[in-house]
């Protein structure tokens, strides 16, 4: 697949500086353009494809083999999956007096599993940096492997008045 990839993006480069020669000249200039333009095309398709197709390991990457764990096919430990789902993007807001705490985050799923009912805990903490209280809520959604979730404005519950950090983490999940 990375063979596949570097070939067509040195196909496209090649096409933009054709494209951009032909242009040079007054005959060709119309159709350079147009070859340029399809180059550049060409090379953004294949940069965000090469871009998303997700997260591998970096023994895959620095080897370009399978890892021990792909190669013995033995499915991954709950705790090895647990540390592979991350809380990213997270904002949050105070609602209804300062009382209600509202928060969008999106779950990322670096594992080779998919999962779902994904448990998050939010710990909160004052302006000294003090641990003051948490909430802890249910995503009731699946999360394919290598893939996300976004979730918009939970309500994660109460939340004490004194609060002004919030961390969010996956405390827990259930396999598909």
């Amino acid at each position: 697949m990375n063979a596949l990839i570097g070939f067509l993006t040195l196909g496209s480069l090649i096409g933009i500086a054709v494209g951009l020669v032909m242009c040079v000249f007054q005959q060709q200039r119309s159709r350079g353009k147009q070859i340029a333009f399809y180059g550049v095309v060409a090379f953004a398709f294949v940069l965000s494809f090469a871009l998303f197709q997700g997260p591998k390991d970096s023994a895959q990457a620095t080897t370009g083999q399978p890892t021990q764990a792909t190669a013995a096919a033995s499915p991954p430990t709950y705790s090895d999956v647990l540390g592979k789902l991350k809380i990213d993007s997270v904002t949050w807001e105070k609602e209804g007096f300062g009382t209600i705490m509202k928060a969008s985050f999106v779950i990322r799923n670096y594992s080779t599993v998919d999962v779902k009912d994904v448990v998050v805990t939010c710990r909160h903490s004052g302006n000294s940096g003090t641990y003051i209280d948490s909430n802890t809520r249910t995503i009731f959604e699946v999360v394919p492997h290598n893939s996300y979730q976004a979730v918009i404005d939970l309500n994660m519950g109460f939340i004490h008045s004194a609060v002004v950090r919030s961390a969010c983490a996956v405390q827990g999940y259930s396999r598909t």
